[in-house]
């Protein structure tokens, strides 16, 4: 990867621990701030909490609608954008910003407009099309509507928090019917959680398949001569040809020492499993840091600046973690349609 989409990587994950942006997931309509957006069925009726799923065969152009809202006192500006749907780092949709260099379907998209009004306690239809690659691979795509109000605001003193509010809406594209989904299952290490004491088992999981899935893991942990442990989680959506290092943590402390590890994975294709040994170089108490405070602060106490500064440090965490698979995501070779 060349040092720009290094920086640009770099750059989304900050702008997901500073800017507080309104987030929305594939299967969600997103809405903030008196700011809503839903899609319109072909005939016309609009939909609620819902996104588009659309079937298309290679070349063709789908012609979209949606209704965008305000329900706030004030007439909102919004800047239209394609964005990509990408796998978070624990699974599940996130989107890529408006500035993000458009890698894969969200060059599919082409909005009528690339600025809209929406007048105060009204609503705007709006239109877009869907132009599909004559190379599109089948299976699964995903990108999303993204409408970005223009204004910011600032907030704090010593430190600056600048707020951006947008709305995504997915749009998930199935191309043909596409090889179903499969997730391979990769290396296994036990480790702490990301500035914790609590113990987890990364499982390195990729979707080979063409189709999204949710799979499940189960790992069951044997220390040597001692009890098994089991954990066990759903996942959120893995979108095709992405891989992530998933956390399935453990309840408890966790001693040093080797264990044997066995894992299972279900839910997206034929069922992987992995038997392994694991060493866990030091023992892991199972808390965080802020599990065990100093002591109850009295009614009326001001509150901690530890506890403000174990929210901010959550947000960098997460921004540091998707920055990380940002750095991992191979680019995709599809073009658009001319």
């Amino acid at each position: 990867m060349d040092l720009q989409s290094r920086q640009r990587a770099v750059g989304f994950a900050a702008a997901l621990a500073v800017a507080c942006t309104a987030a929305s997931t594939a299967h969600a309509e997103g809405f903030a701030d008196g700011f809503g957006a839903r899609p319109i069925k072909r005939g016309g009726a609009d939909v609620a909490a819902s996104y588009f799923t659309l079937n298309a065969k290679p070349g063709q152009t789908l012609r979209e609608a949606a209704v965008v809202s305000n329900t706030s006192d004030a007439p909102i500006q919004a800047l239209v954008d394609g964005v990509d749907g990408l796998t978070g780092t624990t699974s599940g949709v996130v989107y890529a910003n408006r500035d993000d260099r458009h890698l894969e379907t969200s060059r599919w998209l082409r909005p009528s407009k690339r600025n809209l009004t929406i007048p105060p306690r009204s609503s705007a239809r709006f239109t877009f099309e869907v132009r599909v690659p004559r190379d599109a691979r089948p299976g699964d795509h995903l990108a999303g509507l993204a409408f970005q109000d223009v204004r910011q605001t600032v907030s704090g003193s010593r430190l600056s928090v600048r707020q951006v509010v947008r709305v995504v809406l997915g749009v998930q594209v199935t191309v043909g019917s596409g090889s179903p989904a499969q997730v391979d299952l990769g290396d296994l290490k036990i480790q702490a959680l990301p500035g914790t004491q609590v113990p987890s088992v990364v499982l390195d999981l990729r979707n080979k398949g063409q189709l999204l899935c949710k799979p499940r893991a189960r790992v069951v942990l044997t220390p040597p001569g001692g009890q098994p442990i089991t954990a066990e989680q759903p996942l959120d959506t893995l979108l095709p040809g992405d891989e992530i290092a998933y956390p399935l943590p453990f309840k408890g402390a966790l001693a040093a020492g080797e264990y044997r590890a066995e894992a299972t994975i279900d839910g997206c294709g034929a069922r992987q499993q992995a038997n392994v040994t694991a060493r866990l170089a030091a023992s892991l108490s199972g808390t965080t840091p802020m599990a065990d405070p100093p002591g109850t602060p009295e009614p009326g106490a001001p509150t901690s600046l530890a506890l403000l500064g174990g929210v901010g440090f959550t947000g960098l965490l997460g921004g540091a973690l998707l920055a990380a698979w940002m750095l991992r995501r191979r680019p995709s070779h599809e073009s658009p349609d001319a």
